[in-house]
């Protein structure tokens, strides 16, 4: 019965067929609602009895493309284990998928929701419908959360991400086996506060549209193979809080226009083959995580270092740091973590470290005591220095 231009209400009593495989009502104008219960289906029920559409067990097609209005989608049509295919594609649908609908969807092969008014968030339970091969939410306007996080999509991303939604801010897909590159056209979702995109097997470089996210607050490319040289698309992202490049293939200098994100509070560029810090960074006063460890940083650190007021945490071991620590550094007091592990040619001195305890404000039992009078920097209480190479790394 598609596409013949049907009105009204939608038959329900076609569910009394016992033997029913495949629903398609496609290309109608059904109106109505989506049948939530349905009469004894099977036929040997009594007839009265009401029966959760659920006990159609059956039933592998499901087919209401283009009705215009169906109301809300009943989560009963997901207990259906038999189904191949739910297609439910510019039905004025609204509201949101159940948490569970994946746990019963053993054979679902395609599920079409596009052209809808879903206010959708993807369940972690999908990833048991290990089946799946298409799932289409385009053009849903309330779309404002896509989470896909450990989903085994497989496959690149398409560029047809950005047809998802006008309005999407959240977009959590970590872990989900993506390959390929990163579409240019993803720098379209001007509304984006979040981009996670971790723990994938991404190529490439980070595309220049990224410059166009201006909202963005968070950006996640951790754990990739994403390389070239630091993407400059990044220093454009003035609200920027929250950075993630680490475990990729960067290299060469981390730029000095990352340095003027001044909103941002968190810098993860671990793992890496970054080679110098740039002096505008030091100026970060806001910043609380500074990550850098297991790159090729070379030079020292230089007294502003004093200016990351609100460091909680200096990362920079395994790199090529040369020099002495800072006696500013002791002005850090919210610092609770300084590792400079295996850089080979940094040295401590105990005048950085009697600067430290200068701005200790609580020690009720001394224990800094022997800082003044221990032979070695290394003997003192709560410092720890690298077995090889006897150097102070926290």
């Amino acid at each position: 019965m598609q596409g013949k231009q049907l009105t009204g209400p939608i038959p329900f009593t076609i569910f009394n067929i016992s033997t029913l495989q495949a629903v398609g009502f496609s290309g109608n104008r059904l109106s109505g609602s989506l049948p939530v219960a349905l009469r004894h289906c099977p036929r040997h029920k009594r007839p009265n009895t009401i029966k959760l559409i659920s006990e159609c067990s059956e039933l592998h097609i499901l087919s209401f493309l283009s009705n215009f209005s169906l109301g809300s989608i009943p989560t009963a049509i997901f207990n259906i284990s038999a189904l191949q295919v739910i297609g439910l594609t510019l039905n004025n649908l609204s509201g949101n998928l159940p948490s569970n609908m994946g746990y019963k969807l053993n054979n679902l092969e395609d599920l079409l929701l596009n052209l809808n008014d879903l206010s959708v968030v993807i369940p972690s339970s999908i990833s048991n419908a290990s089946k799946l091969i298409t799932l289409s939410l385009r053009y849903n306007e309330s779309l404002k959360y896509l989470i896909v996080n450990e989903n085994p999509l497989t496959g690149v991303l398409p560029a047809s991400i950005v047809n998802l939604s006008s309005s999407l801010e959240n977009i959590y897909a970590a872990r989900c086996k993506i390959k390929g590159r990163i579409p240019n056209e993803i720098g379209n979702l001007s509304c984006l506060l979040l981009l996670d995109l971790s723990e994938h097997e991404l190529i490439g470089s980070v595309p220049i549209t990224f410059r166009r996210l201006q909202n963005l607050q968070r950006l996640s490319l951790g754990s990739n193979k994403l390389r070239e040289p630091f993407p400059y698309a990044v220093c454009g992202l003035l609200n920027l809080g929250s950075v993630e490049l680490n475990k990729n293939e960067f290299l060469g200098p981390i730029p000095e226009c990352l340095g003027n994100i001044t909103s941002l509070r968190e810098i993860y560029l671990d793992s890496n083959r970054l080679t110098s810090i740039p002096a505008s960074m030091w100026n970060l006063k806001d910043l609380s995580v500074l990550n850098h460890y297991s790159n090729s940083i070379g030079g020292s650190l230089p007294p502003e270092i004093a200016n990351l007021k609100a460091a909680t945490a200096i990362v920079l071991l395994s790199n090529q740091l040369s020099g002495t620590i800072p006696t500013t550094i002791g002005d850090l007091q919210n610092l609770t973590t300084l590792s400079i592990a295996n850089c080979l040619n940094i040295t401590s001195d105990r005048s950085a470290l009697l600067a430290l305890k200068a701005h200790i404000r609580f020690d009720p039992q001394n224990a800094t005591a022997n800082w003044l009078t221990g032979s070695s920097v290394c003997s003192c209480f709560g410092v720890t220095c690298s077995a090889r190479h006897q150097r102070v790394t926290a």
